[in-house]
């Protein structure tokens, strides 16, 4: 875009290393966004000019800052030169850890590149500036490691964006502390600043209230030179202003503000006029109520604008929380962000697109978060979890939180196992005793004593014998039934005998080491050792899904997984039955289906078949034994794990933490989702269970989505579906039947119409979708045809037209235009669509070059044009050239904005022209620094998407870029809903935003969902996904609340007490606690 149409879309960019904001009291970028986004501009100040001629805004919003931390050897990425190009200023956050970062160092420099040296401004935190060079500043023990400044920073730039040799002295604000002279590392929150100060014995009282009193003036004025930077107004009349104002609030506000703003909103004004009253009558001024309401109406506005603040950074945060798949994080703070049960009473904010997003988004419907860290766990589908923490079992109701039920025994528990049948709980303790408890009431049915420590149990396949073995050497067996002692054998095995495996006929006992080691085969009946086996062990099987030895379900094999690949083996002799080398393959239970991946080994390139078992790496094969079809399942990444469900309906492959779901008879992916840490993983027909050590919980997520679907009711292949712009219909081509094109009800399901058409077609299926009753079809090459979609049949127009190259159909204005572009002849011919009769017919001169024809809306105006002689437009009504123009010598798209009587031409990948419709003038031409990706026209504004993920609207009248925004997928595809306020983008992870204002309304969440439709009549979403399905969602303009409080997995009903302070939420009381519950 040319420079004078650009617009900052940012009012700062936040630099940083993220080793700087993990420090608990030291969270420095997150703190200092959300300091500078929430700041109260004093009234005085808004709406004037600042020494730069802008207007100064009601708030600091937006300010950029990256959350994810780039590799050290990575480049900038496109979001993050877009942003720095559409950014006031650069603020750095400066220490060590930022000198060590080239990606900070490469921020800076390439905003000074741009000419922008002066607008940066240098936040130090920690270190020294210039530490690596200044000698004197060394001779006195500061060491060049200490340095604060990046390279960049250091060094002048010149006109041409070069750096020199010349010293820079950039704006710097000091948030170091300042001990007597002795700079220290500075800190976010003051009570950490107190703690700390409180740790060293050296500091007196006095000089602990001395050094936090200081320590918060200066933290506060270092604050407001930043923000004066930002504002264009110099710090002394904004410290000034700033005092005044503040003080003014201070008499109206509650002293501690963030506890303040998260409290219920009556309260805080009750609080704000109580201090009024107090201060009136301190000051025994004029007690009037006038006077009062007045104050109180200031007062609420006030708290208003710091709430709508506060909604908006955690409305990011919940951005942030949805992109780590973590959709349940993302409702809680996208609930805190609304008026309501959990943010109070507040002003509703704009652009709650993220919570609607992690509504529909979450598949988490259960999760549980212990004291301690998860031990063991074991799932009863649907029903109960069984959960070892801490030497105590507890059984979890999934449905209803009031039935569960803690295991009373005074002993400290160390394992547990549940019998086949799911009524026998056996447990082992850490003083020996092994029992047995009824599952349902949790009595203790028999026990005996052990001498040994007892991890692992499991039951026989007929629940009668309990197989145990102790810590490092001892197999022993008892019988439950008859309470009797069968065996206790003592073994040599240095590595121990961990995870014990019965064979489905119960005749073995196969044991896995911890650790490292062989496997052990076991005789059931006697306890004695068969033989030994030893693995190429393979690490990332210890918490797969599937990839664990064990018994082929005869039980006379062995099957077993290692670095070297797969293998079966007999079970007693070891006799090697069948390979895999260097892939792991999986069958499901009714033997049909096969799942192959690559083990984690490096694969030589002499290895047989190495290009193919590299390929399994990121795309695994899924194939059919019965049919001999398949296909491979293509991933962005390594897979690692991979799992048929029980019934071998689904299969599902896991990726670092991405989890997508595949359907075994289509080989189409259905789903994906994302977990945290994978210590433990379950899966059962319709359900992922997963224990993570990171936050002790456990989390049960639903392979499919839970919203419901409708599925079409002709089950084709779908192929370049589109919905009308109403949402009402989608229309689709089959690749089972090339002929055929299908129009649908997207409320039913219910095919509309079945349109066949000739062989080789080519269609535009919006324009399908849009149709009033006629489209425009090619048959074959140049034969351009009408299609009567009531009649089901091609119009014949007569043999005269049989020669056209082009057809453009104006169903509005009822006529179709033939362009005939022959060697001996050029004409144009209209011809009326109902009657089929001509109405003119407009010969050209033999020199019309005839390329690229478009049609104006109202049907008045044609486009022509070529690579030499430029653009023509004729005018169809006077039927004469309106213009010829050689300034624009190709088209590659063009739209008439009739409106606003201009042309509209994209010329090149990067440029847009935009031309007076009247005479050719090309009043201005737009370049963008990326790829156009598509273009639309809403009355007189051009909407441009461009493919480096933004959108552009320009007003084709003024020819000003009126605002720009960011979207979340490349923004091509584009349409408008019916109303045209909303923008909807096709394009990757499908998406709708409000047009005006730029906030996101909705975006799907998997790259399944394949075209979105907005029906704003019954304000619902209808999704298409890419298994034939049609979700149709309340799109929740309304009652947002609700849904998302449903949402919510079972007994997670609150942020957790990290998470609130992470994102600057104050503490809730155990009465907000029960009320919300969080106790539960």
């Amino acid at each position: 875009m040319n420079e004078e149409l650009v617009k900052h879309q940012y009012l700062a960019f936040i630099s940083y290393r993220h080793a700087d904001n993990k420090q608990t009291g030291r969270q420095w970028a997150t703190w200092l966004h959300q300091a500078i986004e929430t700041y109260e501009i004093p009234k005085d100040l808004v709406g004037q000019k600042n020494a730069r001629g802008e207007l100064i805004p009601e708030r600091i919003f937006p300010i950029f800052r990256d959350e994810e931390e780039l590799p050290a050897d990575a480049d900038l990425g496109n979001a993050i030169t877009r942003a720095l190009d559409n950014t006031q200023l650069l603020i750095v956050l400066c220490s060590p850890n930022a000198v060590a970062s080239t990606y900070v160092a490469d921020e800076i420099d390439y905003f000074k590149k741009l000419g922008r040296s002066d607008q940066i401004i240098a936040a130090m935190i920690d270190g020294e500036p210039n530490a690596s060079w200044d000698k004197t500043k060394q001779s006195q023990g500061v060491a060049p490691e200490d340095e604060c400044f990046p390279k960049p920073l250091q060094y002048a730039y010149d006109a041409q964006g070069n750096p020199t040799t010349q010293l820079a002295e950039p704006l710097a604000a000091d948030f170091r502390v300042n001990h007597d002279g002795k700079l220290e590392q500075g800190w976010t929150s003051i009570e950490a600043y107190k703690q700390y100060l409180k740790s060293r014995t050296e500091f007196s009282s006095q000089d602990l209230a001395r050094y936090v009193e200081q320590y918060q003036a200066q933290q506060k004025l270092m604050l407001l030179k930043i923000i004066a930077g930002i504002l264009g107004v110099p710090l002394g009349a904004l410290t000034k202003r700033d005092q005044a104002y503040q003080l003014e609030l201070a008499k109206q506000k509650a002293k501690r503000l963030r506890q303040w703003l998260s409290a219920v909103a009556m309260l805080a004004v009750i609080a704000v006029v109580a201090g009024v009253f107090a201060y009136i009558k301190q000051q025994q001024a004029i007690k009037n109520e006038q006077l009062a309401q007045q104050q109180t109406k200031i007062a609420t506005e006030q708290r208003d604008a710091s709430l709508l603040n506060q909604s908006r950074f955690l409305l990011d945060r919940a951005r942030q929380a949805n992109d780590d798949g973590e959709h349940d994080t993302a409702l809680l703070l996208g609930l805190n962000a609304l008026p309501g049960l959990y943010g109070g009473e507040r002003p509703m904010p704009g652009g709650i697109g993220q919570l609607r997003r992690a509504i529909y988004a979450n598949n988490k419907h259960f999760y549980y978060q212990a004291q301690e860290k998860i031990e063991q766990y074991q799932y009863v589908e649907n029903e109960q979890l069984f959960v070892l923490s801490n030497g105590k079992v507890k059984r979890l109701s999934i449905t209803d939180s009031d039935e569960d039920k803690l295991l009373k025994t005074e002993q400290f528990v160390q394992g547990f196992s549940l019998s086949r049948d799911n009524k026998q709980l056996a447990i082992a303790t850490r003083e020996g005793e092994v029992s047995v408890w009824d599952s349902d009431t949790l009595t203790k049915q028999q026990s005996t004593e052990i001498k040994a420590e007892i991890k692992n149990l499991v039951f026989s396949p007929d629940n009668k014998i309990l197989y145990m073995s102790s810590h490092f050497d001892r197999l022993i067996a008892w019988d439950v039934t008859n309470n009797a002692l069968l065996y206790d054998v003592k073994h040599s095995q240095q590595y121990g005998l961990a995870d014990i495996q019965i064979s489905p006929n119960g005749h073995y006992i196969l044991t896995t080491p911890e650790l490292v080691g062989p496997l052990k085969l076991f005789n059931a009946q006697n306890g004695n050792e068969i033989r030994s086996l030893d693995l190429a062990y393979d690490f990332t099987a210890k918490n797969s899904l599937a990839r664990q030895t064990g018994f082929t379900n005869d039980s006379q094999g062995l099957v077993i997984y290692d670095l070297n690949g797969t293998r079966v083996e007999a079970v007693e002799s070891g006799e090697q039955q069948g390979v895999t080398p260097h892939i792991h393959t999986l069958m499901s239970k009714n033997g049909e289906n096969v799942y192959a991946m690559a083990t984690v080994n490096q694969v030589q390139s002499t290895t047989e078949n190495a290009d193919f078992i590299r390929s399994l790496e990121k795309a695994p094969t899924l194939w059919n034994i019965k049919t001999n079809q398949g296909s491979q399942l293509s991933h962005f990444s390594n897979v690692e794990d991979g799992a048929f469900t029980p019934d071998g309906k689904l299969l599902i492959t896991l990726a670092y933490k991405n989890v997508r779901v595949w359907d075994v008879a289509t080989g189409i992916e259905v789903n994906n989702f994302k977990i945290n840490q994978r210590t433990k993983l379950v899966l059962t027909n319709s359900e992922l269970v997963n224990a993570s050590s990171d936050d002790k919980s456990i989390s049960i997520w639903s392979l499919l989505k839970n919203s419901p679907s409708i599925a079409l009711s002709e089950k084709i292949n779908l192929w370049g579906a589109e919905f009308s712009t109403d949402g009402h219909t989608l229309a689709a081509q089959s690749l089972d039947n090339k002929n055929q094109l299908y129009m649908f009800n997207s409320l039913s399901g219910e095919l509309v119409r079945r349109i066949d058409l000739c062989e080789r077609h080519r269609v535009n299926i919006a324009d399908v979708a849009n149709a009033k009753r006629f489209i425009s079809v090619e048959c074959g090459y140049g034969n351009h045809q009408v299609f009567d979609l009531e009649k089901n049949r091609l119009l014949e127009f007569g043999d005269k037209y049989d020669s056209s190259s082009v057809v453009l159909l104006n169903e509005a204005q009822h006529f179709v235009l033939f362009i005939e572009d022959s060697w001996n002849k050029k004409a144009l011919y209209l011809v009326d669509l109902m009657s089929e009769q001509s109405i003119a017919e407009i010969p050209l001169s033999e020199d019309t070059i005839m390329t690229e024809p478009r049609l104006s809306a109202e049907g008045r105006y044609l486009l022509l044009g070529n690579n030499k002689k430029g653009v023509m437009v004729y005018d169809l009504q006077a039927k004469k050239p309106q213009f010829n123009t050689t300034k624009i010598a190709r088209v590659l798209d063009a739209y008439f904005v009739s409106q606003a009587n201009r042309l509209v031409i994209k010329a090149a990948k990067r440029k847009v022209g935009i031309l007076d419709l009247q005479t050719g003038e090309v009043l201005k031409q737009l370049t963008f620094q990326s790829d156009i990706a598509d273009l639309l026209v809403k009355g007189s504004e051009l909407v441009i998407g461009l493919k480096d993920k933004a959108v552009v609207v320009v007003d084709t009248v003024s020819l000003q870029e009126l605002y720009r925004f960011n979207t979340t997928e490349e923004a091509g595809d584009l349409s408008l809903s019916a109303s045209a306020e909303y923008l909807i983008i096709n394009q990757g992870k499908p998406s709708i935003y409000h047009l005006d204002t730029g906030q996101l309304f909705y975006q799907v969440d998997d790259y399944q969902q394949q075209k979105i439709a907005f029906d704003e009549h019954a304000d619902r979403l209808i999704i298409l996904a890419n298994q034939g399905k049609l979700f149709s969602l309340p799109a929740l303009s309304r009652e947002i609340n609700d849904a998302a409080k449903n949402a919510l997995p079972k007994r997670r009903n609150c942020l957790t007490q990290k998470q609130r302070e992470d994102n600057f939420i104050s503490p809730l009381n155990v009465q907000q606690k029960q009320v919300r519950g969080c106790l539960k």
